[in-house]
């Protein structure tokens, strides 16, 4: 790693450590507003931080925009019928140059039995190579929450606020990466925008096969509810002659906080155009709540 790499990383490790250890957080909630993922993120379990590319790497691991060269559009809508949630997204990244960047706009609308709620973002994502096996990323955003319709109910208030994540990627060897993420590092609370660590693992089991696990940690010191672990992989079954594919995925997450465990999996289509995913979660142990998500992605022309 040159002179100039380890400086970046020294900068990197130290605003991580004093934002982490200076707040104390609530548990990172698995239904935090703030917590987002797209349908491949979703099909694996939330467990992509050390494989996310193109719109996952924005909310997951920003680092993980430079995992892969593509210019891509892509849009995603999501429905949690249990308490009337809507989540939509659009973004566009850019990852075929040495500075990888998107640019994105999320909503976010629920009603659960607490009150109304809607959350609004815009943000963007910059990531970049330190070497040839260290990448590093950043996303900052600008958050509108809003409980109860704006009227602060159910003990909420309405929070602005801009939010930064920071995350690496380490390219161990050539079919293993390991993350590491700060989310929430600048800007986050106790309550809707918890500061939290993730890390997070991916193997390249076969050349069509990847497997991922993650980790996401609350920072606080209590013994229980602290985490929330999650596993996956993710089989491309393609059709070389035609230069087309088909994405199986499957996974599985567990949350300490409120003790429920979800299984989920998605399908998808590829080609040299466009992709389409569609992904379903569904709680298996203390709850039967259920999401769904589907995303178009439409590859565009390097510039």
């Amino acid at each position: 790693m040159s002179r100039r790499a380890r400086q970046w990383l020294a900068v990197v490790v130290a605003v991580v450590a004093a934002a982490t250890t200076t707040f104390p957080t609530e548990p990172a909630r698995a239904d935090s507003p703030a917590e987002t993922h797209g349908p491949r993120g979703l099909a694996l379990g939330d467990s992509a931080r050390a494989a996310a590319t193109g719109a996952s790497a924005i909310s997951l691991n920003p680092a993980g925009l430079s995992l892969s060269r593509a210019y891509v559009v892509e849009g995603s809508y999501g429905l949690r019928p249990a308490d009337d949630m809507t989540v939509a997204s659009l973004s566009v990244c850019d990852s075929t140059r040495r500075y990888a960047a998107c640019v994105h706009y999320g909503h976010l609308a629920a009603s659960p039995d607490a009150g109304d709620r809607e959350l609004s973002e815009w943000g963007s994502t910059v990531s970049m190579p330190l070497s040839e096996r260290l990448l590093i990323g950043t996303t900052g955003r600008y958050v509108n929450y809003a409980p109860s319709g704006g009227a602060g109910g159910a003990g909420e208030t309405r929070e602005k606020a801009i939010i930064v994540d920071v995350g690496l990627v380490a390219r161990v060897g050539a079919r293993f990466d390991a993350a590491v993420v700060g989310h929430n590092v600048v800007g986050g609370d106790d309550d809707q925008f918890p500061r939290a660590v993730g890390a997070g693992l991916a193997l390249q089991a076969l050349p069509n096969l990847q497997v991922t696990a993650d980790g996401l940690f609350r920072l606080a010191g209590a013994a229980d509810g602290t985490a929330r672990y999650g596993g996956g992989a993710e089989l491309f079954v393609a059709q070389t002659a035609e230069q087309r594919g088909f994405p199986l995925r499957i996974g599985y997450a567990h949350d300490r906080a409120s003790g429920a465990s979800y299984l989920s999996g998605g399908v998808g289509y590829v080609d040299a155009r466009f992709a389409l995913d569609a992904s379903l979660r569904r709680q298996v142990v203390d709850g039967d709540e259920l999401t769904m998500l589907v995303g178009l992605r439409i590859f565009m022309p390097p510039r």
